[in-house]
């Protein structure tokens, strides 16, 4: 239920928009993405399929590049991702049935990460600010991992407005991260409900 392979595994069974993912052992990756007939171009990201917070991520230009992000994490399992050129990303927090809030992610040091932990600038922004498509897809992402919290992350095609699933945070970062007053009211919020949902 975890890790980036699940996730693109959840969105493709249920329909939801989600990058081209593909996941092998380092051996085989580097096979498959410098072969003539590679099912991803360059550039593309290249990310630890149980990484958070941005770490081991790398936005792949070449095949010299790839070869040094695999030679120097041998231990690690990689997820290659098709590269969707952007301004920013989102993060939706899910509570139950409900998105508690949105906040958009953007890198502030020229690079590909827009996580806020490596230096990205974070702004909430109105969930009902975003079309109903992205939100139902949201929504829909958290129901199909079965869980009541999670974080969701949303990509926009900066050419053509597409949105992407990213990522299904089941660990959203609710009393470290940014925002967590508002995190930590969206959490009472589904445990009030909750409670009165069960009480007699």
């Amino acid at each position: 239920r975890c890790g980036k392979l699940n996730d693109a595994e959840v969105c493709w069974l249920v329909g939801l928009p989600f990058p081209r993912t593909i996941v092998a052992s380092n051996e085989n990756l580097e096979a498959i993405l410098t072969a003539a007939s590679s099912p991803l171009s360059f550039p593309f990201i290249l990310k630890d399929m149980y990484g958070s917070q941005g770490d081991s991520n790398y936005l792949i230009k070449d095949s010299t590049a790839l070869k040094k992000a695999l030679r120097a994490h041998p231990a690690l399992t990689f997820a290659a991702q098709e590269y969707i050129p952007n301004t920013g990303d989102y993060r939706f927090v899910v509570y139950g049935d409900k998105i508690a809030l949105a906040f958009r992610r953007q890198a502030q040091d020229g690079g590909h990460l827009n996580n806020i932990s490596k230096g990205g600038k974070g702004t909430l922004v109105p969930p009902d600010s975003f079309a109903p498509q992205v939100l139902q897809d949201v929504l829909a992402a958290a129901r199909a991992k079965n869980v009541q919290i999670a974080g969701v992350d949303v990509l926009f095609d900066e050419r053509t407005n597409q949105h992407y699933i990213l990522e299904i945070n089941l660990t959203p970062q609710l009393a470290g991260g940014a925002f967590s007053a508002e995190h930590m009211q969206g959490l009472a919020a589904l445990i009030r409900e909750t409670l009165h949902a069960a009480a007699p």
